[in-house]
């Protein structure tokens, strides 16, 4: 990466001259932060010493990465953990005085959960280090007086003004990626609405707030209807879009989306979710199907038998006697049209009622048949598409695991009474111990996925993990916003985190994560 700028004594302190000639400079890597708060503010250290307000952030420590020391400087300086967003730039300077070269990197930060203690050496309490919080354009209007009072000569700390014309330029380089904002095209329902929400019956996100969210993390969030998208005039290629599916009755408002979804995919369209873990949503047949297309054993534990027709299903019946099955139609939900077949007369009897479908055409080719007397080839009357998963006997309840970036949110549904289904039962828990092994599970999982979102369903016996369902959009939002904490991998532990759950601050944080990773 080419430097931003490289600073020279004569650019912080015009007509001074060099102290010696052929100076031989040492390198010192540093590391720098813009880092934003949950309110778009940025951080700024200041002291007691002086007046001068700069960036978060110091040298780096012989065998640590940059990420890690950057990480480290804001902990202890503005006592906040935080997650790197992006790297603004690198700008190195040389200092005669000291004979060094500094490369400095900086980096947009984001903090995580609530601002806490700075963690302060005994000369940095002594100086009065502490921390104010500014819009950007404030803090780049703090460094802009504080760069006139250097070219003044009013600075009279040497390091001091290097950093200051360092961070002044880092400020205005997000700033200027910042009024190059991403822009993510966001289609809403025939309703107006985007996702669910558990605040109030027929909730959905506050767009609104979604959109100021989004402003903060650099993106223009623009919000459309569904029913607006027009191929003829409008081209989404290379476009980031962010949409909804649908589970009305019948679901032929689904159809619909799937038809502009498809229609986005050709165009060229950077769909949020993929078109692949669309096809997933409400869809239990083509969710088996992702499943067995993953290259990742620990979900394969589970092999759930498809079926077009119960006339197909009947022909496999002889391996289906063998085993108990949990039967699930192509479209479910809240554990509606899932059944536990344990016996061959369930097998058969609720298999043809959940499979069942019903043609007129059927009734012609009858008539047509006492006509003539000639049989016809009569369509299935059957032909409802559903799953047999095998039944883990033994389990109490499962885990609902909802993971937005890089918080993991767990819920524990028991099962409802005298059932074997734990989903819609209100039985839950979340502030519960976990099994072993479970957070980890769930992070391989989400991380072969690649998605900015998902919800997952698991069982556990005897250590092992079950996958039973997973969704990527629009999946009920009880596990995120009813709870008080998330777990986070930090440093190989997971750390439980208190925070006050905000569902459009998830979505928006997991989105812009999500794109950064595939710019």
């Amino acid at each position: 990466m080419n430097p931003l700028a490289i600073f020279k004594e004569k650019d912080v302190f015009p007509g001074k001259e060099m102290s010696e000639k052929n100076v031989i400079f040492g390198n010192r890597l540093t590391g720098k932060a813009i880092v934003f708060d949950n309110e778009g503010k940025v951080a700024l250290v200041g002291n007691k010493v002086n007046s001068f307000y700069l960036l978060p952030g110091g040298g780096i420590d012989e065998n640590e990465s940059i990420e890690n020391g950057v990480k480290r400087e804001c902990l202890e300086e503005v006592g906040c953990q935080v997650d790197l967003l992006d790297i603004v730039g690198i700008i190195e300077d040389f200092r005669d005085r000291d004979k060094t070269h500094c490369i400095n990197h900086c980096y947009t930060a984001r903090i995580i959960g609530k601002k806490g203690e700075l963690d302060l050496t005994e000369e940095e309490k002594k100086n009065g280090l502490h921390v104010i919080w500014v819009p950007l354009d404030e803090a780049i209007s703090i460094l802009e007086k504080e760069v006139e009072q250097l070219k003044k000569g009013e600075v009279t700390f040497y390091n001091t003004g290097f950093n200051i014309l360092r961070d002044n330029l880092f400020l205005k380089e997000v700033l200027k990626t910042k009024n190059k904002m991403n822009k993510i095209v966001l289609f809403t329902d025939y309703r107006g609405q985007f996702y669910s929400s558990t605040k109030q019956r027929g909730a959905a996100v506050d767009l609104n707030r979604l959109k100021d969210y989004f402003e903060k993390l650099g993106f223009e969030l623009v919000v459309r209807p569904f029913s607006e998208i027009d191929f003829r005039t409008q081209n989404y290629q290379e476009q980031w879009v962010l949409y909804q599916s649908s589970e009305d009755p019948g679901l032929f408002y689904r159809s619909y989306i799937d038809d502009l979804v498809l229609g986005l995919f050709f165009q060229g369209a950077k769909l949020i979710p993929s078109l692949f873990q669309f096809k997933a949503h409400h869809n239990k047949h083509f969710m088996e199907i992702a499943r067995d297309l993953q290259d990742l054993p620990e979900i394969k534990n589970i092999q759930a038998k498809r079926y077009g027709t119960f006339e197909d299903y009947l022909k496999d019946m002889e391996a289906v006697k063998k085993e108990d099955f949990v039967l699930k139609t192509g479209s479910t939900s809240k554990s509606r049209g899932v059944f536990l077949l344990k016996n061959l007369r369930e097998k058969i009897k609720i298999a043809k009622i959940a499979s069942k479908t019903f043609s007129l055409k059927n009734l012609q080719y009858f008539i047509e048949w006492i006509k003539t007397g000639k049989k016809p080839l009569l369509i299935s009357n059957y032909r409802q598409k559903f799953i047999l998963q095998p039944y883990i006997e033994g389990l109490n309840g499962d885990y609902r695991v909802v993971i937005y970036n890089n918080k993991y949110y767990v819920l524990y549904r028991a099962n409802r009474s005298n059932d074997f289904r734990a989903s819609g039962s209100m039985k839950f828990k979340s502030d519960i111990e976990l099994p072993p092994g479970l957070l980890d599970y769930t992070k391989r999982v989400f991380d072969n996925f690649d998605a900015p979102y998902m919800a997952l369903d698991i069982g556990v016996k005897d250590s092992s993990f079950f996958l039973f369902e997973f969704q990527f959009l629009s999946f009920g939002q009880y596990t995120l916003e009813k709870s008080k904490f998330y777990y986070q991998l930090r440093s190989g532990n997971w750390d439980k985190i208190n925070e006050i759950p905000d569902l459009e601050r998830e979505i928006a944080g997991s989105v812009a994560a999500y794109i950064k990773r595939h710019q």
